[in-house]
């Protein structure tokens, strides 16, 4: 396998090592099994921070020789992720509940048939609804029906 060797400066080197966490973060937050393709990544990056200014943003278990996120890169990391946790739950929140409306006022099958452009504008203004109720109360006025 040939290698590829990339230049960097101490500043992008940081950057790097925040995205490739942010990157295993993501695709294995929910894996059972851990992916050893993106553990061989994440560990050959990570190795390269000897000696850099970025060091203490990794520590070396001395067992397992390989490296993990200090304490402090993991708590700089896990506010940014709250964060896009943070906006996913209220797109999510807002995109479901949406095509939840389109759906009772249309039916499932004429949606489906939708136009992407015919679907934007039907389902816009529900969006923008339930964004302006949910920037004003939050969660305070979401109720669940119960039969």
């Amino acid at each position: 396998m040939s290698k590829i060797k990339i230049e960097l400066s101490e500043e992008q080197y940081k950057n790097l090592l925040k995205l490739v966490y942010l990157g295993e973060w993501v695709s294995q937050s929910y894996n059972e099994e851990p992916s050893a393709a993106i553990e061989e990544v994440e560990q050959a990056v990570y190795t390269v921070s000897k000696g850099t200014k970025s060091e203490n943003l990794l520590e070396l278990d001395d067992k397992t020789k390989r490296y993990f996120p200090s304490i402090d890169m993991e708590e700089d990391m896990l506010e940014t992720i709250d964060e896009y946790d943070d906006n996913v739950f209220w797109d999510e929140l807002v995109d479901r509940l949406a095509e939840r409306d389109l759906i009772k006022a249309h039916g499932e099958d004429k949606v489906v048939k939708m136009s992407f452009e015919d679907r934007i504008e039907e389902e816009d203004p529900i969006i923008e609804q339930y964004e302006e109720e949910f920037s004003k109360n939050g969660i305070d006025k979401l109720n669940l029906e119960t039969e």
